[in-house]
């Protein structure tokens, strides 16, 4: 396996059955109410994308990201993460001028207190040769000073940098442990490279346009982690529905909600206790894909 360290606790742990594999593909293939049209990495792998919002902005987050609804027992969280690498590799690869992400966000020290500069909608089109608009909740439209480049572990990467990421699951997991190692909020803690890494997997899988294959690759890392549990099917904050994983690392969790139909991220969750304190992380993805239609 790709870690050393990781070997005893995967060999451990039974594979889950032919009749799991098969439950997890069936729920990754019943309809969704999902509206995505198949962005730039926001609040994972160690660095967050400022995001100002007015007072109604913040009402909103308040009411919309209340606890989700749990109505289905969980399943083995392999079987769902390897279902939807199957999902994501025979996925058509559609084209378009812009790359164009529409999420909601939310940092705050608690659920109920989101802090304004950091909380709220944004939206952005990115090109493939550098160009990019950003605009939010209180910000109008603007051409980005970021140089238009995608983002992973908090790192501009090129659109050809992104495409070339490895297809073999555990290449590509070391590709990006690297990345989280040394990532645009600096060197990562021992304690934290796992972390990190994971939670730079979940961006490359949320709202960055990687092909079917390299979004395949990444599942299939993520279904190889012990730390992975299902908690079954729930809503997301926007109300949808999608089946539900969490990894654990010791006082920091994360979830993700994956849609049943496309296997797409409709919202990603995280929770970090530290030194007595909380800091608490979401965002909802609405819109993610190509388009024609220019920036407005």
């Amino acid at each position: 396996m790709r870690e050393a360290e990781l070997v005893a606790e995967l060999l451990a742990k039974p594979a889950p059955s032919a009749e799991t594999v098969e439950a997890g593909r069936l729920r990754l293939r019943r309809e969704g109410s999902v509206r995505r049209r198949p962005g730039r990495g926001l609040l994972f792998g160690g660095g967050f994308t400022a995001l100002a919002a007015g007072g109604a902005a913040v009402a909103v987050v308040v009411s919309g990201f209340g606890g989700p609804v749990s109505f289905e027992q969980p399943e083995d969280a392999k079987a769902i993460l390897l279902a939807a690498a199957e999902q994501a590799e025979t996925s058509s690869v559609e084209t378009g001028k812009y790359w164009h992400v529409r999420t909601f966000s939310f940092l705050g020290p608690d659920y109920d207190e989101p802090d304004p500069h950091f909380t709220g909608e944004r939206e952005s089109w990115t090109t493939v040769d550098g160009r990019a608009w950003t605009k939010s909740s209180k910000d109008a439209l603007r051409k980005s000073h970021t140089g238009g480049k995608f983002m992973i572990c908090s790192k501009d990467i090129t659109y050809r940098q992104l495409i070339r990421l490895p297809t073999d699951p555990d290449a590509l997991y070391a590709r990006v442990r690297r990345m989280a190692l040394h990532n645009g909020a600096g060197p990562a803690l021992p304690q934290e490279q796992a972390l990190f890494t994971a939670s730079c997997m979940l961006s490359l899988l949320a709202d960055q346009p990687a092909p079917p294959q390299v979004r395949a690759a990444a599942f299939r890392s993520l279904a190889d982690l012990p730390e992975t549990e299902s908690l079954g099917t729930q809503r997301d904050p926007a109300g949808r529905e999608g089946a539900v994983l969490r990894i654990v690392y010791g006082g920091t969790w994360q979830k993700l909600f994956i849609d049943p139909k496309t296997s797409i991220i409709l919202a990603t969750e995280r929770v970090e206790k530290r030194e007595g304190q909380q800091l608490v992380q979401k965002a909802v993805f609405h819109e993610v894909g190509w388009t024609d239609t220019p920036p407005s």
